[in-house]
């Protein structure tokens, strides 16, 4: 998952649809640079309608989730992402990136539960995302996916786990997808361009595989990266100075054997390759560590105030890690924050301790100041907040952070199922927090007080592809959103495909009734 980059200007697309990718109907139908017209009233229970159930409330319906999103955002395009090899959407498009760098952005996302590995979708053109290649592993189980800053490559997480094919495609034709064209500039003929879903039947082992881009309408898988024990739970890259960097979450469950390893991306006799730069293993820590472990993430940057390349590492119920790279074979931890209890040394502890999940450093100061957000992942409802907690860290000094603030839904969901309102990833664009809440869509937090969160606003994705996704689940089902640098939030939706969306800070929706949940800080 790559971080912003720059605000470079955006050029003409040259690959187009004849056939424009689904956008929204009415006052959602905006060209990106138009102004964003006034914004109607937010009702005052905007904040509990997402969050809704009970009752003949039926969480995998869409009919039931539609027109749930406040007026400060706004749908700018559509994709539902049909996939070539079942020739609908395969669904459970969890987790992803976006390229930054260059003329042309791309979005990339997997399928948690179908063959379909990989999906690219040109997003250079937020009012036209339009998936453009497809990169199918039968026999290979991919738990994350990300694409580097310029677009030329993209990083899986695999697990071991998958031994035959999820479903066989489909033989029928069930949706039609858009018809990629080209215009050629010589003969100034338009073509059709070949989008066919690229099936590799290689049984990955678990690990970090390195995908091919420079054709994005025929991804290949180029290079790998076995990882013994469960492979890799996630993955991460960026540049930093003249190196692209990969990262790879491993989570054993034990403590002891999960790891954080280091790649850059060079070449080999064989071609582009990952190069082995580094392995990081946290310490037990007695002191407040859990035994067993889960979910880990990680990212990286060139800290803004000390210049210093750290990776910030989520490791459950580790807490966060923060690690100094400058020799990276030899990754030195300078920094440390956990509020895990460890009278309560479980998995899934559904509590508002431990369970890191993530962890975002900001890109640049704020006052002077750097803070890192660091977010917790749940099964179900924890003992005493409404779901997961977002917590917010000063690491101006990176040997020191310190926990200064906190979030979590303000109102309380309806728990029927597991994960079903959990936090997960989260993003900054200025002065607002996007969260990813599973069935809760996402959620706009103003962060312009770094003291005291509050919502303002949430995006509920309630398009309905032409046919059935391949897998089924709740609908909405958001994990993850990307930035792009003109300040669009691509948002994947596990059933229904990829949004570009655009959020309005002027308008703010109004506080909740009872204010925001009360959060207790706590951590060293």
């Amino acid at each position: 998952m790559a971080p912003r980059s720059g605000r470079p200007t955006l050029l003409v697309l040259i690959l187009t649809t004849a056939v424009l990718a689904g956008c929204a109907g009415g006052d959602d139908d905006r060209d990106t640079d138009d102004e964003v017209p006034a914004a109607p009233a937010i009702p005052a229970d905007w904040y509990e309608q997402p969050l809704r159930g009970g009752q003949g409330h039926d969480h995998t319906d869409p009919a039931q989730h539609q027109n749930l999103s406040t007026p400060n955002f706004y749908t700018v395009g559509w994709d539902p992402m049909v996939s070539g090899y079942y020739d609908k959407t395969a669904g459970t498009h969890f987790c992803g990136g976006v390229s930054t760098e260059g003329d042309r952005k791309l979005a990339v996302v997997h399928s948690f539960d179908s063959d379909v590995a990989l999906m690219i979708v040109d997003v250079t053109d937020p009012a036209a995302p339009t998936t453009i290649g497809e990169l199918v592993l039968p026999f290979s189980k991919v738990y994350d996916s990300a694409v580097t800053p310029d677009g030329q490559f993209a990083v899986l997480a695999t697990n071991p786990a998958e031994k035959a094919p999820d479903q066989p495609p489909v033989t029928g034709k069930t949706e039609t997808r858009a018809v990629l064209t080209f215009t050629d500039a010589c003969t100034g003929e338009t073509r059709p361009v070949p989008f066919a879903p690229q099936v590799d039947n290689t049984p990955y082992q678990g690990g970090v595989l390195l995908v091919d881009l420079s054709d994005p309408t025929a991804p290949a898988v180029v290079d790998q990266r076995p990882i013994p024990g469960l492979g890799a739970h996630s993955v991460f890259t960026t540049t930093i100075g003249d190196k692209t960097w990969v990262l790879g979450s491993v989570t054993n469950l034990v403590k002891a054997v999960s790891t954080f390893h280091f790649w850059s991306i060079g070449t080999n006799a064989l071609g582009p390759a990952l190069v082995e730069e580094g392995v990081y293993r946290p310490p037990q820590r007695a002191e407040n560590d859990g035994a067993l472990n889960f979910h880990s993430d990680g990212w990286m940057q060139e800290h803004p105030a000390t210049g210093k390349t750290l990776a910030y590492l989520a490791d459950w119920n580790g807490g966060m890690a923060i690690v100094d790279l400058s020799d990276p074979k030899m990754p030195q931890e300078i920094g440390h924050w956990n509020n895990f209890d460890p009278a309560k040394d479980e998995v899934f502890d559904d509590d508002s301790h431990g369970s890191i999940h993530g962890a975002y450093p900001l890109e640049t100061l704020w006052d002077g100041r750097h803070y890192t957000i660091v977010g917790q992942e749940v099964g179900g409802r924890p003992d005493d907040t409404p779901t997961g907690v977002i917590y917010i860290l000063d690491t101006t000094d990176p040997t020191k952070p310190t926990a200064v603030s906190a979030w979590t839904l303000p109102a309380e969901p309806s728990w029927d199922g597991f994960l079903l309102y959990s936090t997960h990833y989260f993003r900054v664009l200025e002065k607002t927090m996007f969260v990813a809440m599973y069935h809760g869509g996402v959620w706009a937090v103003d962060l312009t007080n770094i003291t005291a969160p509050r919502s303002v606003g949430v995006f509920m994705p309630d398009r309905v592809p032409d046919a059935a996704p391949q897998t089924g689940g709740p609908a909405p089902e958001v994990l993850d959103m990307e930035l792009l640098p003109d300040g669009t939030v691509v948002v994947f939706d596990g059933p229904s495909g990829v949004y570009t969306v655009r959020y309005d800070p002027s308008v703010q929706a109004p506080a909740p009734i009872d204010g925001e949940w009360d959060v207790t800080l706590s951590g060293s």
